[in-house]
C-alpha cells in the first residue's frame, strides 16, 4: 500500500467514529433516565430555587450532553427554565448535577409552582393543571458542531411523576 491509502484509510476510520460517536450520543439522549436528588422532596418551587437532578445512562458506553434543561410553560406563556450544562456519564452509572432556574418574571413563576404543588399535595384546585407543560431538551451536536436535540413534553403532573419516581434501576 502507497502513503497515499494509508492516510485516507485512516482519515475514513476517523471520521466514522466521529459520526458514529455522534449518533451513539443522540440515541443515549433519548434513553437518559432523570429524576431529583431526592425524589421524595420534589415540588415545582423547590426546583425554582435551584437544586440537583440524578442523571442515569442505561448504556454500555459513555454519554455526553451539552446541555439538558426543562422550561416550564403554563396556558402557553414560558414560566422559566431549569437548566443543566454539560453532562457526562458513564456506562450503567448516574450521577448527580447541579441546575440552575431562571425567569423573566420570578415572582410570577413562585406563585404558580406553589399553586401547582398545592394541588398535587391534594389540595384546592386554584389553576388548571391541564395547562401545565414541561418541555426537557437535551442539546447533543453532532460532531461537536451540528446543533442537535432532543425534546421530550410533559404534562405538569407527568413530569412531577418524573422527578419523584423511586423506579431507578441505574
Amino acid at each position: 500500500m502507497d502513503k497515499h491509502t494509508i492516510i485516507t484509510i485512516i482519515a475514513i476510520l476517523v471520521i466514522i467514529s466521529v459520526v458514529a460517536y455522534s449518533g451513539l450520543n443522540i440515541y443515549a439522549a433519548g434513553q437518559l433516565k432523570f429524576r431529583w436528588s431526592e425524589p421524595a422532596k420534589f415540588d415545582y418551587l423547590t426546583m425554582s430555587n435551584d437544586g440537583n437532578m440524578e442523571f442515569c445512562n442505561p448504556l454500555p458506553y459513555y454519554a455526553n450532553f451539552k446541555n439538558f434543561q426543562v422550561s416550564i410553560f403554563y396556558d402557553s406563556q414560558d414560566r422559566g427554565t431549569f437548566r443543566i450544562d454539560s453532562l457526562n456519564i458513564g456506562p450503567f452509572s448516574s450521577i448527580l448535577q447541579k441546575g440552575v432556574f431562571s425567569a423573566q418574571d420570578y415572582s410570577a413563576a413562585k406563585q404558580l409552582f406553589m399553586q401547582m404543588d398545592f394541588q398535587i399535595d391534594g389540595g384546592e384546585i386554584s389553576i388548571d393543571p391541564s395547562k401545565m407543560v414541561s418541555i426537557v431538551k437535551i442539546d447533543t451536536p453532532i460532531i461537536g458542531v451540528i446543533p442537535y436535540s432532543t425534546t421530550i413534553q410533559y404534562s405538569g403532573l407527568g413530569f412531577d411523576r418524573i422527578m419523584k419516581s423511586n423506579d431507578w434501576s441505574c
